[in-house]
């Protein structure tokens, strides 16, 4: 037996039973490999093809988040209910004594995790949309980090601790869709600072209360997973939590020194 072979068995062999039914997260490693790799390639053709074409997408980017309002406004509100407001998942607690509402806490991070595969291309999307300046390195790192921390949470700690990360992201996909919803449908132009502001602001709550619960998660015995899973989760928010931070803060001092510049001229 190769190398390979024995890492394949023993990722596979710690996997939780709850979700070896679910064929996609059974693939082991390699669909991360995959699906990342696809990523890099089509955000580097996004950049080509911006350089080359001005495209409006926002016929497609309507109904496209439109879809994923839907979805996550449905499964924040289920999952919130579920996991008693949150405090279940917080304290890294299980619904084990219901099997019904544990099956449904486990169904739901399986969604999250395909609808993250999704997700990452939305920064192919933006990138080649005329009506979007950029999209920031921040904003490409947090798709790379929810994908790959959902698929790990999913397979290895389902409900319990892998399950608040998705639901705070639910909550704030929900409200972050909205937005862009309105933003893509309005014919006013609007400047890119203006989106990044609200996007970054928003990253930077739910990256805090992720972080906030990934550091009680580190030092409680109720949370049953690594300690380096914890220690890596923790240093993902914080470093995430930072870089939004300083993304809303340069933006907000942007806007401030542009309309400083404009009353001179006035």
């Amino acid at each position: 037996m190769g190398l390979l072979d024995i890492l394949h068995y023993s990722w596979q062999a710690n996997q939780s039973p709850e979700t070896a039914k679910f064929p996609i997260v059974t693939l082991g490693p390699w669909i991360v490999v995959v699906v990342l790799t696809c990523y890099y390639f089509a955000i580097k053709q996004a950049h080509k093809i911006r350089r080359e074409h001005d495209l409006n997408l926002n016929p497609l980017l309507i109904p496209y988040f439109g879809f994923f309002f839907g979805c996550y406004f449905v499964g924040s509100i289920v999952g919130v209910v579920v996991t008693d407001y949150l405090k279940i998942s917080f304290k890294c607690g299980t619904l084990s004594d219901d099997p019904f509402m544990e099956m449904i806490l486990t169904y739901l991070g399986f969604v999250f995790f395909c609808f993250q595969i999704l997700h990452l291309f939305d920064s192919v999307f933006l990138i080649m949309n005329d009506d979007l300046k950029q999209v920031s390195n921040a904003h490409i790192l947090e798709k790379v980090i929810l994908f790959v921390r959902s698929y790990v949470d999913l397979k290895f700690f389902p409900g319990g601790i892998g399950s608040f990360l998705p639901m705070i992201f639910a909550i704030c996909y929900t409200i972050q869709s909205s937005y862009l919803i309105r933003f893509f449908s309005s014919t006013e132009l609007r400047p890119a600072p203006g989106w990044q502001r609200k996007i970054s602001g928003l990253k930077s709550v739910a990256w805090l209360t992720v972080f906030i619960h990934n550091y009680y998660a580190f030092y409680s015995l109720n949370c049953s997973s690594s300690s380096l899973l914890k220690a890596t989760s923790l240093s993902q928010s914080l470093v995430l939590f930072l870089f939004f931070g300083r993304e809303y803060l340069f933006v907000v001092g942007a806007a401030r020194n542009s309309k400083g510049r404009k009353s001179k001229d006035n």
